[in-house]
């Protein structure tokens, strides 16, 4: 087994007893979509969900966008509460049209991987089709959640920004900023943040040490100042007592360490913007957070972001989603399983 933001994903195929297709009825069963249910106990398991809505697809159809980043297990920014399923398959191929699935027809059939038995697209093929309507930050952090596990390299991932689909030009723009030394997502948005306000950074900066090195998130280039983020993790009485231990080596080796929360990356990021022009000795200017709140307004990272997508994708589905869809049924199969609770648990995750 492994986890995913919580969500227990299964290592080998799911049982076919956990999907049913056709008409079904006991409480025992939550609605996916039209002909295809889930056992109750499966209803928030990522994959179970996957192989039911594999059966609605053509064969030559595979996941991509956020359903492939989610299948491959990739962290995702937070995510809106009634997020799609996205598929991609051939035009030769009739479109499936189910409420709740969002399928792009491409004139060749899309490469995939078969991973556990579900069909994905290859990473650079999700990150081009999440770059058609995700914002620039978050393709960033997908780009260095895939090069940091060595999923793709940057030379496919140019290859394929140069193809001529509507993702290219931001892709583009998104591989201009992606580093794969981040660590974590929420490292990938401090590193942004500093790139947005013109403050040239270095990631993963070694230090040495008589008694070995250390390592910072990020070194103001030509300071002597570290940026980091300050997680969930860090309030944990071990993990705190480590954090001072490094803080006091960093002091005694004449660093100084800043370390911030995700709050104060979406909400304080003058205040981000303050020390580093203070760090650099630079004249304090308002103004450079203009480019970090535009960013932060077209992503997924804020409520307002997330509300813009998914209204976008609702109108694409003739504005009906699972949800409501859901509320019509009998309630012989009350519930419905969809992504929005591992969406949920991985917007928790993150933060």
């Amino acid at each position: 087994m492994s986890m995913l933001a919580g969500v227990v994903l299964p290592q080998s195929p799911a049982d076919l007893v956990q999907i049913r297709l056709g008409r079904v009825r006991g409480a025992e069963w939550v609605w996916v979509s039209r002909g295809i249910h889930v056992r109750r106990e499966f209803e928030s398991d990522l994959r179970s969900e996957l192989f039911g809505w594999q059966e609605a697809l053509p064969e030559d159809a595979c996941f991509t966008h956020l359903t492939g980043a989610l299948a491959r297990g990739w962290p995702v920014p937070p995510l809106p509460a009634d997020l799609p399923v996205f598929a991609a398959a051939s035009g030769r191929d009739v479109r499936p049209r189910r409420v709740g699935l969002s399928v792009t027809r491409h004139p060749h059939p899309v490469e995939f991987e078969v991973l556990d038995g579900l069909r994905v697209a290859r990473p650079a093929e999700i990150l081009l089709s999440a770059a058609h309507d995700l914002g620039l930050l978050d393709v960033v952090v997908l780009v260095d959640v895939a090069l940091h596990r060595h999923d793709c390299t940057l030379l496919e991932l140019w290859a394929a920004a140069n193809r001529c689909r509507r993702g290219a030009p931001r892709l583009r723009m998104a591989l201009r900023y992606a580093d794969g030394r981040a660590e974590s997502l929420w490292e990938s948005v401090l590193r942004v943040l500093h790139q947005a306000c013109d403050v040239p950074v270095e990631p993963q900066y070694v230090i040495p040490d008589d008694a070995g090195s250390f390592r910072a998130d990020l070194r103001v280039v030509g300071t002597r100042r570290l940026v980091e983020y300050d997680g969930a993790d860090h309030r944990s009485r071990e993990r705190h007592g480590k954090d001072l231990t490094r803080k006091r080596a960093f002091h005694r080796l004449g660093w100084q360490r800043y370390g911030y929360t995700s709050p104060v990356l979406l909400y304080q990021g003058l205040a981000v913007l303050q020390d580093a022009d203070e760090a650099l000795a630079r004249e304090h200017d308002p103004a450079r957070i203009r480019a970090w709140h535009q960013l932060l307004a077209e992503s997924l990272f804020t409520p307002a972001g997330g509300a813009r997508r998914q209204e976008r994708w609702n109108a694409a589905s003739g504005g009906q989603t699972r949800q409501s869809t859901a509320r019509k049924r009998p309630s012989t199969s009350s519930g419905t399983a969809s992504l929005r609770s591992i969406s949920a648990a991985i917007s928790t995750s993150v933060r």
